[in-house]
């Protein structure tokens, strides 16, 4: 059971424009509080993992420590979300949003200028969950809990003891963002940028993404096989995400990286969405597959046509040079079939 952290890039002038743009599509979110000029927002759909969290130790029996898990797991996640938008800001790329939903947290940010930047930015999150758990020790050691080999695998030995909860629940984030080269996950921006430095950011996309499509197919396997509803959900947004973001790369809407102080614009949101619209109207497999036979019966009639006319040609000079009775049955039938071909029999 586990829960994303992450941010949502936008190009330049979408972010100045509409920093929460994709979440109005979602429906209504609180306002909690402004931090640093970063706004935290508390989205409706993140009383889904809450009710998964408290049912689950509902059934466990300690629904105490359901409570204290969601407000731990609530405040892990706000921190790690900080790490994105306060290195976002001192880079000078922008960030003044923070949304929890029901996939975890989001980082409303704006682009980094350069894949470093971006690989930085994406880093940021995971190295405060690795900061966390190495100062999560302290209360471990002074609690005498055995620091052992146990302790630090995520799935293994979580005793009754809360600051071990607190401790492996930092281990899962932090390797659930950061090991996983899935986009949108923090590992998956840290791949595409590596990768942008060297191919452009575009072409970075259209692989990272193609390669996160993948394992979140794997994913939700693995979702369904632990019967992890949190994870399923998590899983598929991941699907939803990295999907979306490969169109947008193949469209060529995703500018490449400038350092310049006229960054490339993005396209309007309406013209994104046009792409969009068409990309939907496309005909769907079967449809292509039955055009393209179609289009090969189409071609292997054409190819078959131009044969007969060579071939009639070529009787018809005969005849022209040794008359009609120079020809063979062959030839013969070759007229016959041509001439009921011209009449349309």
């Amino acid at each position: 059971m586990t829960m994303s952290g992450g941010r949502l890039c936008l190009p330049p002038d979408m972010y100045n424009r509409q920093p929460s743009m994709q979440f109005r599509a979602w429906g209504p979110s609180l306002k909690l509080y402004s931090l640093f000029g970063i706004t935290v927002k508390l989205h409706w759909t993140y009383v889904v993992p809450v009710l998964i969290i408290l049912s689950i130790t509902w059934k466990a029996g300690a629904p105490e420590r359901g409570a204290a898990l969601i407000g731990a797991l609530t405040a892990i996640i706000l921190l790690h979300e900080y790490g994105h938008a306060l290195t976002a800001r001192k880079l000078g790329v922008g960030a003044d949003e923070i949304m929890f939903g029901a996939t975890g947290g989001l980082a409303v940010c704006g682009e980094g200028r350069t894949a470093m930047e971006d690989v930085l930015i994406a880093f940021a999150g995971p190295l405060v969950n690795i900061l966390l758990i190495g100062a999560l020790l302290v209360p471990l050691a002074l609690l005498e809990i055995p620091i052992q080999a146990d302790l630090f695998i995520p799935l293994a030995d979580w005793s009754d003891h809360f600051w071990v909860w607190l401790f492996k629940l930092n281990l899962i984030l932090t390797a659930f963002n950061l090991l996983l080269p899935l986009y949108p996950l923090d590992g998956g921006r840290i791949f595409t940028g590596i990768l942008a430095a060297r191919l452009g950011k575009r072409r970075a996309l259209m692989i990272s993404t193609t390669l996160a499509l993948l394992l979140a197919v794997g994913l939700i396997g693995v979702a369904l096989w632990l019967k992890s509803l949190l994870l399923a959900i998590v899983s598929f947004y991941l699907l939803w995400e990295a999907s979306r973001m490969r169109r947008f790369a193949k469209w060529g809407m995703i500018p490449e990286y400038s350092e310049s102080a006229d960054m490339p614009v993005a396209e309007e949101p309406e013209v994104w969405q046009t792409a969009e619209k068409s990309e939907k109207n496309r005909p769907g497999f079967f449809e292509r597959w039955r055009l393209n036979r179609r289009e090969k019966r189409r071609q292997r009639e054409e190819e078959t046509r131009e044969q007969l006319k060579r071939r009639v040609d070529s009787i018809l000079e005969k005849v022209s040079r040794d008359g009609m009775g120079s020809l063979t049955p062959q030839e013969r039938r070759t007229l016959e079939e041509a001439s009921r071909k011209m009449r349309g029999e």
